[in-house]
């Protein structure tokens, strides 16, 4: 898969950070059955998240991924950071 990510980030005025993302993308893939069929294609992928940075450094995550097709599935992750100086 390929995706392009565009995103945008901005400073709060506490000097945390908030900051959301689009990912627009496709991918390739192959499905095959155990009767020896197989079928292959391309899929249009779509992204987003958001995210939020303390000023002490540490900043929660929030993303959603999915393939756009019939019973394709859905992804959302969650995330934790800690920058380190």
């Amino acid at each position: 898969m390929i995706g392009v990510p565009l995103a945008y980030s901005m400073e709060q005025a506490s000097k945390s950070r908030i900051g959301f993302f689009v990912t627009p993308g496709f991918g390739w893939g192959r499905l095959s059955a155990t009767g020896g069929t197989s079928e292959s294609g391309t899929r249009p992928l779509v992204g987003a998240g958001a995210s939020w940075t303390s000023p002490a450094g540490w900043g929660l995550h929030l993303s959603y991924q999915a393939v756009v097709i019939d019973n394709g599935g859905n992804n959302i992750g969650l995330g934790f950071s800690w920058r380190m100086n």
